[in-house]
């Protein structure tokens, strides 16, 4: 992680003529911003004081490499992992 750039992509094939692709992106980007909204919005109603998720900026870092998906034009997820130090993953 780090070390990937935005518009590396993986293309897995559903069936059919489907394809997921997913790419390294950024959590900044403006289609973006409404799905992760929602994802904070519920996170937050659901786990309350327990929900621990990283907004745009935190998923911005230089140690988080974040993934969106998409089906054709659509987006249709996200996800992204941080790398922990030595330390910290002890």
């Amino acid at each position: 992680m780090g070390g990937c750039t935005t518009g590396q992509a993986l293309v897995i094939t559903l069936g059919g003529n489907s394809e997921l692709q997913i790419r390294v992106d950024d959590p900044k980007a403006p289609y973006v911003t409404d799905l992760l909204d929602h994802h904070l919005r519920e996170l937050q109603g659901v786990m309350a004081d327990h929900a621990f998720a990283l907004d745009a900026s935190g998923l911005s870092a230089a140690s988080v490499t974040f993934w969106t998906a998409w089906n054709d034009k659509a987006l249709v997820g996200f996800g992204a992992l941080k790398e922990l130090d030595r330390h910290m993953a002890s």
